[in-house]
């Protein structure tokens, strides 16, 4: 039987799933992971289809990102980077993207040192210098500040002395969380370090999406402990040379929508979406605010071992991954809900395809949108079949970027919605180090509240296993959905898993949830007129630049 592209893409998200990286050395193949070592049945897989993954790599590894010429006008941006841009000059949207993230480190800490090893990762990574302005014939460009410009300073506070002083610390972070960053005068990223006492520090650091991405903040915190150990050690630090910076990617993305495969990947996705986009309306007691707003807040859920092993023995009996039946099952819900057979959800990819792009800080990260077309009578197996194989026809054609997506389909853009989807799904590659007892939770199977935070969608669902459970959060707009509402969505979801993974046959129009807090029916706004103008503006800039 031979190893069709398929079987690549379904091998490669199952080690996406387990955290593992494949690269590609002297005609080896070398393997990265996290934690605990991969399981015996995938080193298997690996090992018998080891010379057509050489192959794949290969392929990938000849299409080299050539560097740019220095130039004193700047350069152009990433597609990611321009829609960014383009909704951060609406002030309200750009706190969205602020990328806050804090480490608890329970050593003593040498201030100087720490600040002299986040200036080496700055000057590392250009994408840390880089800021976002025009250019004299009115072109965006990104602009990349030396690091004597920069000047970066360490914010270091000493909380020691205070009363409750965890409590302080936390309360000065949360209230950087909301500060916008000057997208034209930078810097882009800001650091703190508050001393808890003489064995616990907070470092915190907040950076702007158009510069960073998830898979970043490993790389910027794993480069920043590399130079600190070692100057505390008296050492010259040693990391392996970037052989490219962002501004390289950005040229290199834009030649990349001239190739004849990009053309493939085009045609794939404007097939998807040749017909009428589907809008999705959940019940709400709410009306939708006529722009979008970011006021969000945090559920979170457990599910309890037994259910989750549940998950996992469907999956090993049908084949696929978590990810596949997240989605069939959170499709499955929202049709329940909805009642609409048309569904999109969106969901981020590395976008780290290419060997070169491991180790680097920057926006690499693409969205793909997953449509599903269901039917009522069709049983829950089915769609999991079909969303199986639509997800490894969707991860073949990833490279695609999402925002020139919605440039081809000439989407009108509306202000009180996110083009193609209002419902991101992410799966969270945790280590599943942990058993049970180790990881104590409790009420599991209740949903608490963590919180307000910053949303960017209607809904986003993060699933994470980790200690045996898969932990489910929610972050929803509270200007669109209630409190009791969204407690009990999440709740339905684990009454649907349940029946799915005990009555697999059943018909998804049959599956049974309780909607006892919605007794109204969903309230429709429209647009602000006054927003007209600039949307127009908007697409415009958006057609004239890719």
């Amino acid at each position: 039987m031979s190893f069709r592209k398929n079987h690549i893409e379904e091998l490669l998200e199952e080690l996406r799933e387990n955290k593992i990286h494949i690269s590609l050395g002297d005609d080896v193949l070398k393997l990265k992971f996290n934690g605990t070592k991969p399981a015996p049945v995938l080193i298997e897989k690996l090992k018998a289809h080891k010379q057509e993954l050489l192959g794949f790599l290969k392929d990938k590894e000849n299409n080299q990102i050539a560097k740019v010429e220095i130039s004193d006008t700047g350069y152009p941006l990433s597609s990611s980077q321009f829609r960014l841009w383009i909704i951060s000059q609406i002030e309200k949207y750009s706190i969205s993207y602020n990328m806050p993230f804090q480490i608890v480190l329970e050593e003593e800490i040498n201030a100087s040192l720490l600040e002299k090893s986040i200036s080496s990762v700055i000057k590392r990574h250009e994408s840390l210098r880089t800021v976002f302005k025009k250019n004299e014939e009115g072109e965006i460009q990104q602009w990349i500040i030396t690091p004597e410009a920069l000047n970066f300073e360490l914010n270091v506070i000493d909380v020691s002395l205070k009363e409750d002083a965890e409590t302080l610390a936390n309360k000065t972070i949360k209230e950087d969380y909301y500060v916008p960053f000057d997208l034209e005068n930078g810097p882009l990223i800001r650091c703190m370090l508050l001393k808890i006492n003489e064995k616990k520090w907070l470092f915190y650091f907040n950076m702007h999406h158009i510069i960073s991405d998830g898979w970043s903040i490993h790389i910027f915190s794993r480069d920043i402990m590399q130079f600190y150990k070692s100057y505390a050690e008296g050492k010259t630090p040693v990391l392996p040379e970037l052989s490219i910076q962002y501004k390289d990617y950005a040229k290199w993305q834009r030649i990349q929508l001239k190739t004849a495969e990009n053309k493939k990947d085009k045609a794939f996705w404007e097939t998807i979406f040749s017909d009428e986009i589907p809008v999705l309306e959940l019940p709400s007691h709410q009306a939708r605010p006529n722009a979008r707003t970011n006021n969000g807040h945090l559920l979170r859920m457990y599910l309890p071992e037994s259910e989750t092993k549940n998950i996992n023995t469907y999956i090993s009996g049908k084949g696929g991954t978590l990810f596949m039946f997240l989605i069939a099952s959170l499709n499955t819900l929202l049709y329940r809900y909805s009642g609409s057979d048309d569904i999109i959800l969106g969901t981020p990819v590395a976008g780290r395809e290419h060997l070169a792009l491991e180790n680097q800080i920057g926006f690499y990260v693409n969205t793909l949108a997953i449509r599903t077309k269901m039917n009522a009578a069709m049983s829950f197996n089915a769609l999991y079949n079909q969303t199986k194989q639509h997800i490894l026809e969707v991860y073949a054609h990833q490279k695609y970027p999402f925002d020139q997506l919605i440039d081809d389909l000439k989407i009108k853009t509306s202000i009180n919605r996110n083009p193609l989807f209002d419902v991101l799904v992410i799966l969270q590659n945790f280590t599943n180090s942990k058993n049970t007892e180790e990881f104590k939770v409790k009420n599991i199977g209740a949903v608490e509240s963590y919180g307000a935070v910053a949303s960017k969608f209607d809904l986003t669902f993060c699933f994470a296993e980790i200690g045996g459970l898969l932990s489910i959060d929610l972050n929803y707009n509270t200007d669109i959905y209630n409190d009791d509402t969204m407690r009990e969505l999440l709740l339905n979801y684990r009454k649907l898993v349940q029946q799915a993974t005990n009555s697999e046959a059943l018909n998804i129009q049959d599956f049974t949830i309780s909607l006892e807090v919605i007794k109204e029916e969903t309230v429709s706004t429209t647009d602000k007129k006054e927003y007209d103008d600039f949307l127009e503006k908007i697409n415009n800039e958006m057609s004239d630049d890719f």
